[in-house]
């Protein structure tokens, strides 16, 4: 199990830290506001494999991978192959069916 500390700020910002005194936390958002605003941090770096790892206040959105920035399309492209092998993975006992579900998600059979 990990173990994070968690601060509360006067203004009533929540940090997550993990024990080398990183922001860091791997279910949720390490950063949040009062505002709304929202932020994924992994090992001191921005980061987030199924969404954009910066949610602003307001609705603003930035997906960022080990720290770098990426545009949504970027982001999509490199975790999709990722979101598609985890997939199999997990349904690594009926192949041919986790196959064919690929193949009618991604329109190639209908």
């Amino acid at each position: 199990m990990k173990t994070y500390k968690v601060t509360v700020g006067s203004n009533g910002t929540i940090r997550w830290y993990n024990e080398d005194g990183q922001l860091h936390r791997e279910d949720g958002p390490a950063y949040e506001e009062a505002s709304g605003t929202k932020q994924w941090w992994i090992n001191n770096q921005l980061h987030r494999e199924d969404g954009p790892a910066v949610e602003l206040a307001n609705g603003n959105k930035f997906w960022y991978l080990n720290g770098q920035r990426l545009t949504e399309k970027e982001f999509n492209q490199r975790t999709q192959s990722h979101q598609e092998m985890t997939m199999f993975r997990e349904n690594k006992d009926n192949i041919n069916e986790t196959w064919y579900r690929m193949k009618v998600l991604a329109g190639i059979i209908k």
